[in-house]
């Protein structure tokens, strides 16, 4: 009887350790979030100086970029709404921001190195900055994926 408790036991604590390593957390500044575990942080990458950080899966990546409202002062006071709109207006998109819960979202397709690609992009606003976090993927790959990639960006934390 005290053999198949301990075993018991052993497997509960394994299983334990082992869903305990199903995701990482992760903060930059004043944002935080938590990825599966199998992202790999490719912050340091060539193609990543652009961001202050990116993540990436087997078909998805995760970017963040962060702008201070000093930076942005010469737009005026800008909200969650009008720093999208600026993005997408700046970035010549044709789509719409839209809310989703309290974070401002828009999509777009682009080409990146050939490839048709697609954006989900959200907005998040902390007290000195916004953050623009983009999860992408190949667009033919975007319907299979699409409702992970906006649960992913949607449960960061800006507060």
């Amino acid at each position: 009887m005290r053999r198949a408790l301990s075993l018991v036991l052993a497997l509960l604590l394994l299983v334990g350790i082992c869903t305990g390593c199903s995701s990482q957390h992760w903060r930059y500044e004043e944002l935080s979030f938590t990825l599966p575990s199998d992202f790999v942080n490719r912050s340091d990458a060539p193609y990543a100086a652009d961001f202050d950080f990116l993540f990436e899966d087997s078909t998805v990546a995760i970017a963040g970029i962060r702008e201070t409202r000093q930076a942005l002062a010469d737009f005026g006071a800008l909200d969650g709404a009008s720093y999208a709109q600026l993005l997408i207006d700046f970035n010549s998109l044709s789509c719409q921001p839209e809310k989703k819960g309290n974070i401002w979202c828009f999509s777009y397709e682009a080409i990146s190195h050939g490839t048709p690609m697609t954006y989900c992009c959200a907005v998040y606003e902390a007290e000195h900055s916004f953050w623009q976090i983009q999860a992408y993927c190949a667009t033919a790959d975007f319907p299979a994926k699409q409702e992970s990639m906006w649960k992913l960006i949607s449960t960061m934390d800006a507060g």
